[in-house]
Parts: C-alpha cells; structure tokens; sequence
C-alpha cells in the first residue's frame, strides 16, 4: 500500500520537512471569516452575556491570527466564560504563549497547553494527559476510555 501524505500548512518548508508528496496551499482565514467561526464556536449565548465580550472576542479572533484549529480550539474554551473579567483573564493566558507558526509541533503544543491548562481540576488534567497514550489518528471509543480511567 502507497501511504501519501497530504500537508495543510502555512508553511512551504514545514511541508518540506514532513515529506509531503502533495501540498495545497492554505491561506488563513480573514478577519470576517475568522470572527465568524469564533462566533460559532463561542455561541451568541456567551457573546451575548454581556455588552463587553463582543470585543473581547475581537481580540481573541486577533490572537488567533486567521488560523482555524487556534479559533476552534479556543472558541471552544471560551465557551465556558460569561462575564469580561472571565475573558480578560483567559486573554492574558493567551497573550502569554508565544505564537510562532514557523513549526507546526510549536503552533500545536501551544493551543493543546491552553486547553490543559483551562481544565479546573486534577482529574480532569490526568484525564486530557490519558489521551496520550493512544497512537497518532486513533480512534479512541468514548466508554473505552472511561474504564482505563477508572482501571
């Protein structure tokens, strides 16, 4: 079997790095096309919670640099914050990792690291660490993992 592997990267050289046999190349997203997705991530409940956090999220969406899986991923977490204090803390966490998109292990460690450090407890860290034992595209069953958490 012919194993080819198909790269969707900003970076041409990263592409080179990780022998891609094919490369498309992928802009990031607009500044719409950013907030839009955010938005949909973040739900008009939360955007709508209170008159501040429509701009906060602008910021947010600026951090995120047109990138869809930073947008994704952190629109997810700021799903569960309500009030702008929530938001300006979670936007000093944000601003406190350096985005360098030169390297995709960089740009992926930085936004799996926000998630962990979101989670509010223990528990839950050692659960989103668990994850790791399984292989690269693994398709992991939900009640499976549960019963390697509970040993």
């Amino acid at each position: 079997m012919d194993l080819e592997l198909y790269s969707l990267l900003e970076k041409e050289e990263v592409c080179g790095h990780m022998n891609a046999h094919k490369r498309f190349r992928v802009e990031c997203l607009s500044t719409e096309a950013s907030l839009e997705l955010f938005r949909l991530k973040v739900g008009e409940d939360v955007l709508n919670s209170h008159h501040e956090i429509p701009k906060l999220a602008e910021i947010v969406v600026q951090e995120c640099k047109g990138l869809p899986l930073a947008l994704v991923t952190i629109g997810g977490a700021m799903a569960n914050w309500r009030t702008p204090d929530d938001w300006q803390r979670e936007i000093k966490v944000l601003q406190s990792y350096p985005f360098d998109i030169a390297g995709v292990d960089d740009l992926v460690f930085h936004k799996l690291r926000y998630s962990y450090d979101i989670l509010r407890n223990d528990t839950l860290k050692n659960c989103f660490l668990y994850s790791s034992i399984f292989p690269e595209d693994h398709n992991i069953i939900k009640d499976e993992l549960i019963e390697l958490w509970i040993g």
